[in-house]
């Protein structure tokens, strides 16, 4: 089965063939900045000894995005979800998220930890991701 249109032989029709596809463009959101610390204090029992704190700045076609989602996932050396969490951006585009040890769901032990950043719009849309690290340090 398939459909032909003639809509573009007749030249009374007032659109090209790609008009649609042209009004439909996808744009996909960057991730501009972000900061991690590069090093986070740990106690040896696997407490923070001080906040883990996350900015990032969401961007769509060059301008900064309101209300997009910016998801941060924090993995172990063993690939565990140690925090994870979740905020909208502002009118800037901005966002910082805050992880306390009162966040924590396993220990933070002396060690390399990977973090994701996932920015997209709604739940269902395409994500941008950036991986980034730090180490957690007994000083």
């Amino acid at each position: 089965m398939f459909i032909e249109l003639h809509s573009f032989r007749d030249p009374t029709y007032p659109f090209m063939g790609d008009y649609w596809l042209n009004q439909f463009q996808f744009h996909a959101p960057q991730i501009t900045d972000y900061t991690v610390p590069t090093t986070v204090n740990v106690t040896t029992a696997g407490d923070l000894s001080q906040d883990l704190v996350v900015n990032v700045t969401v961007e769509v076609a060059g301008a900064p995005v309101a209300n997009y989602t910016v998801k941060v996932i924090v993995r172990n050396s063993t690939g565990f979800i140690v925090f994870v969490d979740e905020a909208k951006t502002d009118e800037d585009g901005k966002v910082s998220i805050t992880f306390t040890d009162s966040d924590k769901l396993a220990p933070v032990l002396e060690g390399t930890y990977t973090v994701e950043i996932r920015a997209y719009e709604t739940e269902a849309s395409v994500p941008t991701t950036l991986f980034t690290a730090f180490a957690a340090v007994v000083p």
